[in-house]
């Protein structure tokens, strides 16, 4: 089991910033998708302990969404590669640097 890490900006795993992040960019779920938002970091660093994601990783995430798992992911020292084509999700991605000093790439 990998520790949990510490950080000093927003974690996206939280109802508040998640509810943050889709008004800031005007986003909804598509319920027609039956899509909903991780919004437990908790059940992130259940699946970043159950992946056993650390810096030696490199990992292909599908869909990243808002960047929630994303987060954890590269917060274990993975090398994510987040592939998703709506172009809210490049615009979030571009904007939000913080996910490019984590080695997140599009």
């Amino acid at each position: 089991m990998t520790e949990t890490i510490k950080t000093t900006h927003p974690v996206i795993a939280n109802p508040q910033v998640t509810r943050h992040i889709m008004k800031a960019f005007n986003l909804r779920a598509a319920k027609k998708l039956g899509q909903n938002f991780l919004v437990d970091a908790g059940i992130v660093q259940g699946i970043v302990d159950a992946a056993a994601a650390g810096p030696e990783d490199n990992i292909l995430e599908i869909g990243p969404g808002i960047g929630t798992l994303t987060q954890g992911l590269a917060e274990s020292g993975a090398k994510v590669t987040a592939v998703g084509a709506p172009s809210w999700q490049l615009t979030f991605f571009v904007q939000h640097r913080q996910m490019r000093s984590f080695g997140v790439t599009m």
